[in-house]
């Protein structure tokens, strides 16, 4: 496992998640997982893109919020 804070240092697919979602590109967010994607949030799993796309538009409705980073781990293989 690695440790890490700077976010100069996330990983490519980390920095752009977070890059888009602050601009709220969708499209871009969509972008970063690939087919077979998991996302588990707000006690739900979504699968695949077009699920991940319609949890991104309903947060992006609903809630007005921030994102921090105030560290991050590597696990397994990246």
């Amino acid at each position: 496992m690695t440790a890490n804070t700077p976010k100069s240092t996330l990983p490519k697919a980390i920095s752009d998640y977070l890059a888009a979602s602050e601009k709220r590109d969708v499209d871009g967010i969509v972008a970063c997982f690939s087919d077979e994607a998991v996302v588990f949030d707000e006690g739900k799993l979504r699968r695949g893109p077009a699920e991940i796309r319609h949890w991104r538009e309903d947060v992006d409705t609903a809630f007005e919020y921030t994102t921090t980073v105030t560290g991050w781990a590597a696990r397994g293989d990246t």
